[in-house]
């Protein structure tokens, strides 16, 4: 896409299947003013040949850089996607003003901060997706198949709490099936960070629009391209940040659990800090061929929490 064009297709365009999964090199080329945007349907099949979707940010590209990036790394649960340097304008999907509160989040994001993902739907038509958002312990919306919307808010300090719910088991995926993203703050009329540069209030008077300060989780499993680990002792680590553009603060506790049993019971894995935001968590995978579900957990010193919970977020190799 060059300035002033809304969508551009290079000669020979074409969309075929490559088999999965696969470690590949694309040569990009252009004018250095082009934006480019890549897409991933990992999930195609004959009665959905756009399914399983996933899309990367606009992008720009200066002649002669190199990028490596990952698709579809776990773990993958509800999230909110980067800007990306494409962009010249972004909008705020976790934004308050005195009285209004919006917040959307992608259904699947993975470790690329800007990619988000799609969810397919279910053949009988049953939900794939709940979102809750509880005010001081008490439930003010509850909906399906929605990633957030705007809600009338008090002025006052009040303790927020968002649930998004969402499955991925119609889309053939073997692993992050099933994935929850429970997020806590506390927000007040005229608190929270002002808008990166660039960035719109989309939802209301952007002059009085504030960033909520919401906590954020990426772990970028060492698995291979199968979403598989070996047996015995993997270490993983893994970032809690505060979402772009939000005041942060000190996270005070992380910790991991992990479970074999599609999540009936779980169990604490060994987490140490490595850093400000970093730390690492030893993942004993001593089961052979058996799916692991991850629940990550953190809080930060100003009342906020995180805990993302994934059925099946990766394999343990068979031998």
């Amino acid at each position: 896409m060059y300035p002033g064009s809304l969508f551009g297709i290079g000669p020979g365009f074409s969309i075929f299947p490559i088999g999965s999964a696969v470690r590949r090199t694309e040569y990009v080329l252009g004018g250095p003013g082009a934006v480019w945007s890549e897409s991933l349907f990992a999930a195609s099949s004959d009665d959905n040949p756009f399914g399983g979707e996933v899309v990367d940010g606009d992008r720009l590209y200066p002649p002669g850089s190199v990028r490596s990036v990952d698709w579809l790394r776990g773990p993958l649960a509800p999230g909110f996607a980067d800007q990306t340097n494409g962009f010249s304008t972004f909008p705020c999907v976790f934004c308050r003003t005195a009285s209004k509160l919006s917040v959307f989040l992608s259904p699947v994001t993975d470790t690329e901060g800007g990619h988000l993902g799609f969810l397919d739907p279910s053949p009988k038509g049953s939900p794939v997706a709940r979102f809750r958002i509880y005010e001081n312990g008490r439930l003010i919306a509850d909906e399906n198949d929605v990633r957030g919307g705007v809600f009338t808010v008090p002025a006052g300090s009040t303790t927020y709490r968002i649930v998004s719910d969402v499955t991925r088991r119609w889309s053939r995926f073997a692993h992050s099936t099933d994935s929850t993203t429970d997020l806590t703050f506390v927000s007040a009329a005229g608190q929270g960070g002002r808008l990166p540069a660039g960035w719109q209030c989309t939802y209301f008077d952007a002059g009085a629009c504030r960033t909520l300060p919401m906590l954020r989780i990426q772990m970028p499993l060492p698995t291979d391209l199968m979403g598989t680990l070996p047996l015995g002792v993997s270490a993983a680590r893994f970032s809690v940040t505060h979402v772009p553009g939000a005041p942060t603060s000190d996270i005070t506790a992380a910790s991991v659990q992990t479970s074999v049993d599609g999540g009936k019971t779980w169990h604490a894995a060994p987490t140490t800090r490595v850093g400000n935001h970093r730390f690492q968590v030893a993942l004993n995978n001593s089961v052979a061929g058996r799916q692991v579900s991850l629940r990550i957990s953190a809080k930060d010193a100003v009342g906020g929490a995180i805990t993302e919970t994934v059925l099946n977020a990766y394999s343990v190799a068979s031998s």
